[in-house]
């Protein structure tokens, strides 16, 4: 019985000195809500979680509308254009999309090179009288906030393998004496 309480101690304390901290990390399908627009608006967010100097694709309504590069800190900037009725990512060609929701999507790789996509959605309006780019007002909006949970895959199977390995210490200990009590 102490064996065990021993092999236990001894694979517990193994567990937590082995954890290490989490760092934030932002899920895939992290969505914002931008707002309310007309054409001749424009409006500018922050996606962000991306592995750093990676490619990230921009896509409006599933149509793709180019790409860009994340920044040394994941992120990417999303300048979106609303003219009528198009709308275009970071200047890029510009997609023909309906009066309503229209949805602005980045999808690239996170820095464990999961695929993760950052989702922006707005919606867009039809004005009497269709106002200049030149005199519409930018909106911008913050990034998402970040997911702040652990992910303990990587602690699940460490631990699994503390008890595969404590397992195996105490069949090995238990041969060990009953062949001394059968050499005896």
């Amino acid at each position: 019985m102490r064996r065990f309480l021993v092999a236990g101690v001894i694979a517990g304390a193994a567990l937590v000195i082995s954890a290490a901290p989490v760092a934030a990390a932002y899920p895939p399908g992290t969505a914002t809500f931008l707002g309310t627009f007309t054409p001749g608006q424009s409006a500018s967010t922050t996606a962000a979680g991306f592995k750093a100097g990676s490619a990230v694709d921009f896509a409006v309504n599933g149509t793709p509308d180019g790409s860009g590069v994340a920044a040394s800190d994941g992120s990417v900037v999303l300048a979106i254009s609303i003219t009528d009725p198009h709308v275009a990512v970071n200047g890029n060609a510009p997609v023909s999309v309906g009066y309503g929701t229209t949805t602005v999507t980045a999808d690239g790789d996170s820095p464990t090179g999961a695929p993760i996509a950052d989702t922006v959605t707005l919606t867009i309006v039809q004005t009497a009288a269709p106002t200049s780019p030149s005199t519409a007002a930018p909106i911008t909006a913050s990034p998402s906030l970040a997911f702040t949970g652990a992910d303990i895959a990587a602690m699940v199977v460490g631990g699994l393998a503390l008890i595969a390995v404590g397992s195996f210490v105490i069949v090995a200990t238990r041969r060990r004496a009953r062949r001394r009590r059968e050499a005896a």
